[in-house]
């Protein structure tokens, strides 16, 4: 992981580190909109309504005002990361490789020729490569880190079961998720052995016993992957609603009293944001995965990323 990391110019550290800094700040203005109407005097806004809406209005457009210039920042750092990557890694390397496969006399025979066939398409994997692992990954871990903060201060009671609750959850879902991989993978060795099947029918006017068995087969399985997502889709509802229920059951005390901690609508923002915090994890998982699978796929490029 960390040779990809060396690659990257110092001086573009700067932007891809005021693109996650922005990408942070945009967490903690999103949740302004909800502190504002949180701090706002109800009995206030009764008496001196105009004045009071007014207010809140002009709060609102700065606001989407903030958040426009924060996307015109996220953006160009985006861009100036993503076209240095395009320009000094991907192409470098690609050379780089070409020129090496030709100073020493490499001979492409029928045995490597397909392993030099996907050398062009393993620069369009580091892409994906490098979007993992300056901009995606990073971005779940701040938002996660800020989440686990933020319960933190909420109660440390409600930050221990949402972190066994998801762990629970993450870990039925990707069981769930292994499950769906090997009905897809026998789905697609079907979907080959029937076009195989077809060509021969089409060629030679075979019997088509064996193409009715293969469908019978591939609705079978097109059955179970249904199940497997149905199953998959209802778990994570379910332990996600969970979630949301929990987070009120337990907060609605800090909502009784003249003078309580919080508010309903900081309370709302609290559920909400803990039935995604699986989602995120989840993400985190599958994203780290396709790396790992992705640095299978670019073998060609070793020696020229070392």
């Amino acid at each position: 992981m960390w040779k990809f990391y060396k690659l990257i110019d110092k001086k573009i550290y700067f932007f891809l580190f005021i693109h996650l800094i922005v990408h942070f700040i945009k967490i903690k203005t999103n949740r302004l909109i909800v502190t504002k109407l949180n701090n706002m005097d109800v009995t206030i806004l009764a008496s001196n309504f105009n004045d009071g809406f007014f207010n809140f209005i002009l709060f609102s457009f700065i606001w989407i005002v903030g958040n426009f210039i924060l996307n015109m920042i996220n953006r160009y750092t985006n861009y100036k990361v993503k076209s240095y990557i395009n320009k000094n890694i991907n192409q470098q390397i690609y050379i780089k490789t070409l020129k090496n496969i030709k100073n020493n006399n490499v001979t492409i025979n029928s045995n490597n020729e397909k392993h030099f066939i996907q050398l062009f398409d393993n620069i369009s994997i580091l892409d994906r490569i490098f979007e993992r692992l300056l901009f995606t990954i990073p971005k779940i871990i701040i938002y996660v880190i800020f989440y686990l903060h933020s319960l933190l201060n909420f109660s440390y009671f409600v930050l221990l079961f949402t972190f066994l609750f998801n762990i629970i959850g993450v870990y039925l879902l990707r069981k769930l998720n292994n499950l769906k991989k090997t009905v897809v993978t026998k789905l697609y060795d079907l979907e080959v052995e029937s076009r195989n099947e077809h060509i021969k029918f089409i060629k030679e006017k075979d019997e088509i016993d064996g193409i009715i068995k293969i469908q019978d087969e591939k609705v079978k399985y097109k059955k179970d992957e249904l199940f497997y997502i149905h199953i998959n889709n209802t778990t994570n509802e379910l332990f996600s609603d969970v979630l949301l229920c929990f987070v009120y059951c337990y907060g609605f005390k800090y909502l009784i009293g003249d003078i309580s901690p919080i508010k309903p609508i900081e309370l709302m923002y609290m559920g909400v944001n803990s039935s995604n915090f699986m989602s995120f994890i989840i993400d985190f998982i599958d994203n780290y995965n396709g790396f790992k699978q992705d640095l299978i796929h670019i073998g060609s490029l070793n020696e020229s990323i070392n």
